[in-house]
């Protein structure tokens, strides 16, 4: 159902896939019977989401390590990102770590933004070589959550975060195959491996998708998968 502003899709606890001529979305249902959200077609689904502007507060950021700053993890921060020393994970056995965003409501996400720590925090001798995955959900609990790039077979998809020496600055983009529909995400640093660069891992981050303009088109079309596709 598409109306002047909104797309509402019903479903039965089924996938469900949306396509159009410009764009396809794809993700699981997690809802009791219904969803909605904005949307574009097309162009536009760039946008920033609001961790560079503040729209999304604090208290929607959230990380695995109870001792950081999730909230300095902002692209473009002057001051600071949120960091954590890679040996001190890697003996403490905390396994990978993450950085968790609450979008506020479900959003069309495309991708996602990395940089390294500001000048002020590392000079510009700081470099880092380390993959990292994107997990989404649209109820955050526990059990459903799936990979932001490959719903359908379980796998991992891996982006790596790249700073050569005096590149700590650089915006480096992670788009995503698809648009698809998310709440929350999980940026998952991989401790798995002994990865080169200074043991102090910092980062900065913005999450890309649709603005919160729209523009319906009638082309769009939804149609429910049954289970297991």
């Amino acid at each position: 159902l598409v109306n002047d502003n909104h797309m509402d899709i019903y479903t039965n606890n089924q996938s469900s896939k949306v396509e159009s001529d410009d764009i396809k979305l794809s993700n699981v249902i997690k809802s009791e019977n219904h969803f909605s959200f904005p949307f574009i077609l097309g162009t536009g689904c760039d946008a920033p989401l609001g961790l560079e502007s503040g729209d999304i507060p604090d208290f929607q950021l959230s990380s695995s390590l109870p001792h950081s700053r999730p909230q300095d993890g902002r692209l473009h921060h002057p001051s600071s990102a949120w960091c954590f020393h890679y040996t001190e994970v890697k003996s403490g056995g905390a396994g990978d770590v993450f950085l968790e965003v609450d979008l506020g409501q479900p959003r069309l996400v495309s991708g996602l933004q990395s940089q390294g720590p500001p000048d002020i925090l590392h000079g510009e001798d700081y470099m880092r070589y380390i993959s990292f995955g994107v997990e989404v959900s649209l109820s955050g609990e526990r059990g459903e959550w799936g990979d932001c790039c490959d719903q359908e077979s379980g796998a991992r998809t891996t982006f790596y975060a790249d700073d050569k020496v005096g590149e700590a600055g650089v915006v480096r983009t992670h788009a995503f195959p698809d648009v698809i529909v998310a709440r929350y995400l999980r940026v998952r640093i991989s401790t798995g491996l002994r990865w080169i660069g200074h043991d102090h891992k910092c980062f900065r981050f913005e999450v890309l998708g649709c603005s919160g303009l729209t523009s319906a088109n009638s082309s769009l079309a939804a149609r429910p998968l049954g289970p297991g596709y």
